[in-house]
């Protein structure tokens, strides 16, 4: 299914017919399916400190520029400035500069942990995840209206 119909059939916008839109059994096990997949997926992106960039600067503070690739990896499943500003405090300025302006001396600025609270986050959302399940409404079984999604 589209990202546009999964949402039409949450938020049970009206199709054509003016009927509202909601998941086939099918669907829902489909999306259960897939949610279980995204735990997965989520939990594999967990990330370690320590590459081989490792720094530290004139200051004693302890940062890891090859945090950078994995997080970007990261960003496929959640949302890096919305994560970066309410987990780091750091405005969207901060974070394109640590993350793609290799010229600004905040570049790669990752410490041990920003990296540990990242993560914390990441398995918190991945455990609610795993423990959700979208089950139908209680017409879903009532019609058998195929235009519905």
């Amino acid at each position: 299914m589209e990202p546009s119909s999964v949402m039409a059939c949450f938020k049970h916008h009206l199709n054509a017919r003016g009927i509202p839109r909601h998941f086939t059994v099918q669907g829902i096990a489909k999306l259960n399916d897939a949610l279980q997949v995204l735990v997965g997926e989520l939990r594999s992106h967990v990330v370690v400190f320590g590459s081989d960039k490792v720094y530290t600067n004139k200051h004693g503070r302890t940062y890891d520029p090859g945090m950078i690739e994995p997080l970007n990896e990261l960003g496929k499943y959640m949302n890096l400035m919305s994560l970066t500003n309410r987990l780091l405090g750091w405005n969207k300025r901060k974070k394109l500069n640590v993350f793609s302006s290799p010229a600004t001396k905040n570049y790669g600025n990752i410490s041990e942990s920003d990296v540990n609270a990242i993560n914390a986050e990441v398995l918190s959302v991945a455990g609610v995840l795993e423990g959700t399940e979208v089950v139908p409404d209680d017409d879903a079984y009532d019609d058998s209206d195929s235009s519905k999604a």
